[in-house]
């Protein structure tokens, strides 16, 4: 409970006001009424320290957020209003349109209830969260799907965007529909800022440069994140400019497209620091498209350790441009001098369903480095423990001898057509080509099941011919069905 310094004051004041002062020697009364002053000046000075020193706070409040609830409220903003520093707004499942979400300036929690398959803010405006107040660490923002697109009159809609604040991100899937528009507004902005971004989820996300994330002169920790599916001209994935030092570890980088340089990591005067991530498939189109996985201007100088840079582009070009690229422990196809480098096939377990996990007799096993600045975090990507017998393996995961039993070929399939969120007629008919796969390959009969593949494929050429569905979204797609035509021959 709130203290109440009224009430603190005068219970002092009471027991000294019961308590009388032994007569002097010699009977004055002025030697009697100056101890008595002296006593509550005392006591007035002890109320004040106390004051300054130990301040009353109220306990910390929760405020919910909901679409039907009695006595709750409707909207995320009104409740980031209402709570004060140290307070937590819990927002329940459901569908929120809001625009432009300002904590400002509080450090307070913003979470959903139950994580960001259930709870989406819809972005609009010029973004769906911003940060302006100098926001620190204890802003949380923490489950939410928060989608991002583009705008016929504002452009591309970001979806966080940080201007001299370094809140915490956690546990957010950011980014776009994915078939409906070419691309969507980009995921991160960040501007004079260093917030932590961690187990996050960076997809189909558009824009200028950077479209997963855009750093102008900032030092953000970004860790146990998935970026994929991202487009720009400059930067698929990640755009580092004007001075940016920042942190990337544990990340999986992976499908973006560049319709210039740097694919996955486009650095122009900046120097982050990258630890056990995977950059792979990524694209650029530049000519010549060198750099697809990491490209440097001269004035750049990363530091990667513990990683894998592999299938970026075409085969035989270089997967890194830049002069001043330290890389160590590392898998780079096509070769990088450095320390503890190596050049083999890093054998995923299946790349074209976007799993970077290492297989059983990969090179990248126990090849890596434990000696690293910052230190190696505590588990990989997928939580596993970071070290295993004293050794740390290259990419974003460590090895596993009997790997999680993870979703089938037809149920990815699935979820990346869910996931396009096209209109209900055409998914329909991208879904009832792939039950009547996935009948096919039940009864044993493979052919069939190819046949359907095949339409399945031919559908989503055309589609993304006539720009129905956008070819960032759609390629790896047409991939996933490719290859599982492959499995079944």
């Amino acid at each position: 409970m709130k203290t109440k310094p009224g009430k603190k004051r005068s219970g002092i004041l009471r027991r000294d006001a019961h308590t009388r002062a032994a007569p002097s020697p010699s009977g004055g009364g002025k030697a009697s009424f100056c101890q008595s002053t002296k006593s509550f000046c005392c006591i007035l000075l002890s109320i004040f320290f106390l004051t300054i020193l130990l301040p009353s706070s109220s306990p910390a409040a929760t405020l919910y957020v909901s679409e039907s609830v009695p006595g709750e409220y409707r909207l995320i903003q009104d409740a980031l209003d209402a709570a004060a520093a140290g307070d937590e707004v819990v927002v329940r499942d459901g569908k929120y349109n809001e625009a432009n979400l300002d904590c400002r300036g509080k450090a307070i929690t913003l979470r959903s209830e139950n994580g960001p398959d259930y709870t989406i803010i819809n972005g609009s405006g010029d973004r769906a969260i911003g940060f302006f107040n100098g926001e620190g660490p204890g802003t949380v923002v923490s489950g939410f799907k928060i989608k991002t697109y583009v705008s016929p009159s504002r452009g591309y809609v970001t979806g966080i965007v940080c201007y001299y604040s370094s809140p915490t991100i956690s546990n957010c899937t950011i980014g776009g529909e994915g078939g409906l528009f070419p691309h969507s507004g980009g995921g991160f902005a960040l501007i004079h800022s260093s917030p932590i971004i961690t187990e996050c989820e960076i997809r189909w996300n558009g824009a200028n440069a950077g479209g997963g994330i855009n750093a102008q002169d900032s030092s953000p920790t970004i860790t146990h994140c998935k970026i994929h599916g991202n487009w720009a001209y400059w930067g698929g994935g990640i755009f580092l400019d004007a001075g940016c030092r920042p942190t990337i570890s544990n990340c999986a980088i992976y499908r973006n497209h560049s319709d210039g340089a740097g694919g996955g990591i486009f650095c122009d005067n900046s120097s982050p620091i990258i630890i056990n991530c995977t950059i792979a498939k990524n694209r650029a189109n530049a000519s010549p498209p060198a750099g697809a996985a990491l490209h440097c201007s001269e004035d750049s100088s990363p530091n990667v350790c513990n990683s894998i840079l592999w299938g970026n582009n075409d085969p035989g070009l270089p997967e890194v441009f830049g002069r001043e690229v330290l890389i160590t422990y590392s898998d780079i196809e096509g070769g990088y001098a450095g320390e503890g480098n190596i050049d083999q096939d890093p054998l995923f377990v299946a790349p074209v369903l976007g799993n970077f996990e290492l297989s059983d007799g990969s090179p990248a096993i126990d090849a890596g480095t434990l000696i690293v600045d910052p230190p190696l975090p505590a588990t990989d990507l997928a939580g596993t423990p970071r070290i295993i017998n004293g050794k740390v393996d290259m990419g974003a995961y460590e090895y596993l001898s009997a790997p999680a039993a993870g979703p089938g070929p037809i149920e990815d399939l699935v979820s990346c057509v869910d996931a396009l969120a096209l209109p209900r007629a055409l998914a329909n008919s991208y879904l009832a080509h792939l039950k009547k796969v996935e009948a096919f390959i039940a009864a044993g009969q493979l052919t069939p099941a190819i046949h359907q593949l095949e339409a399945f494929i031919g559908k989503l050429r055309s589609d993304i011919e006539k720009g129905n569905i956008s070819s960032v979204c759609g390629e790896p797609i047409l991939e996933m069905a490719e290859a599982l035509i492959e499995m079944l021959q």
